[in-house]
């Protein structure tokens, strides 16, 4: 908003740490996203690999109820779903391939709900809603 008020262009993407865990802290920020076309690109949607994480009984359930797929591809799917540019991060190539298995099912609007529901934190990654301040440059061009 910083930027726009002061007559700033708006970035055409928004680089954050994107998953359930972090969904309602971020809210506000993904609706002005939203509202002003900035596209969302998440990272750290696997839960920066953390088992508990990735183990909590919300992710196994639905994990269950999708046969033959993973707690990733479930979180994953669950980022497609709201719209994010998804940037999964491994070097490893069945990891890869399995990240990309996520078009053959679709997650119920009680998954989704379930998942959104999820608070916490990871302790990866920085928070660029509460750690970063909004350089503006000179703001004073054609005033004397």
């Amino acid at each position: 908003k910083a930027l726009a008020d002061h007559g700033r262009p708006l970035p055409v993407m928004n680089q954050i740490e994107m998953h359930p865990l972090v969904l309602a802290e971020r809210q506000e920020l993904l609706d002005y996203c939203k509202e002003t076309g900035i596209v969302v690109q998440a990272y750290g949607s696997l839960f920066f690999g953390q088992t508990e994480k990735l183990s909590d009984p919300r992710v196994t359930t639905i994990v269950n109820n999708h046969q033959g797929k993973s707690a990733a591809q479930v979180l994953l799917r669950w980022g497609w779903q709201k719209g994010f540019q998804l940037i999964p991060k491994s070097v490893k190539k069945d990891r890869i391939e399995s990240n990309m298995d996520i078009f053959d099912f679709e997650l119920s609007e009680a998954e989704i709900k379930s998942l959104d529901g999820m608070k916490g934190e990871l302790g990866a990654y920085w928070n660029p809603v509460k750690d970063a301040n909004v350089d503006l440059g000179a703001t004073h061009y054609g005033e004397l």
